[in-house]
């Protein structure tokens, strides 16, 4: 369903927030826009967390993965106080600089005043780093 221009922006928002502390390696201010029971899916082999507190120790331990995230071509749903996105990501793979993409999917959780990441969901083409 094609959400309000006011829903989409503000979803994208949210994104774009995660993206930019976890570039930063603000792993609080990341942390702080995911729902408590949050779920998330990574590129890796067994990257599979079901709250924030696993969020928070797979970011501490891999937050060098995360530097240069950025997100690309997304599209937003939503319907009432729950929000979907899909598109793609690119981050840093190494320290020259090379860029990977991948695919993202979210879904969002609107609580009245903001919307929080209730799971985010990054894969990687077969073979990439």
């Amino acid at each position: 369903m094609n959400p309000s221009p006011q829903t989409s922006l503000q979803v994208l928002d949210t994104l774009d927030m995660f993206a930019k502390h976890l570039n930063r390696i603000d792993i609080p201010a990341a942390l702080g826009l995911l729902d408590r029971e949050a779920s998330f899916i990574g590129p890796g082999e067994g990257d599979f967390l079901r709250d924030a507190d696993a969020i928070k120790g797979y970011l501490e331990r891999n937050i060098g993965c995360c530097r240069g995230l950025g997100f690309l071509d997304l599209e937003v749903g939503a319907v009432g106080t729950v929000a979907w996105v899909n598109g793609h990501f690119t981050v840093r793979t190494d320290p020259s600089k090379r860029r990977c993409r991948g695919r993202v999917s979210a879904v969002l959780k609107g609580t009245g005043h903001a919307w929080v990441i209730a799971h985010l969901h990054l894969s990687l083409p077969r073979g990439s780093p």
